[in-house]
């Protein structure tokens, strides 16, 4: 969540975004009141279209059990950059400490393309 929200308010400090097994923050349920509101989606949705413009990528573990893997489809509305999304096998929510080589790969491949 810090990580998005740091990328909207700073965007001037940052480059890439990656993401691990955390959903554009439009997507949890903390927002879901607000944002069940007549018309409660056209502000927020706006901003963020609007600022996250950075190229992004989310890691997601194939058998996390506490995020399910829909969520992170659900980013690319969002974002206006490219978006970049893995599943990795066999992989909890903790994929960096389940996978942590291929997790690093993924970050660094990421990080030469863009």
């Amino acid at each position: 969540m810090l990580a998005w929200h740091f990328a909207l308010d700073r965007p001037d400090m940052v480059q890439l975004l990656i993401v691990m097994h955390a959903p554009h923050p439009t997507q949890l349920e903390g927002y879901l009141y607000r944002l069940s509101q007549p018309r409660g989606l056209i502000a927020p949705l706006n901003y963020f279209r609007s600022l996250l413009s950075v190229p992004c990528m989310l890691i997601w573990g194939e058998a996390d059990n506490i995020l399910v893997e829909d969520m992170s489809g659900g980013t690319r509305p969002y974002v206006r950059g490219p978006v970049v999304i893995h599943t990795i096998p066999e992989c909890s929510h903790w994929v960096q400490q389940d996978q942590p080589e291929k997790v690093n790969k993924l970050i660094w491949d990421f990080e030469a393309a863009y």
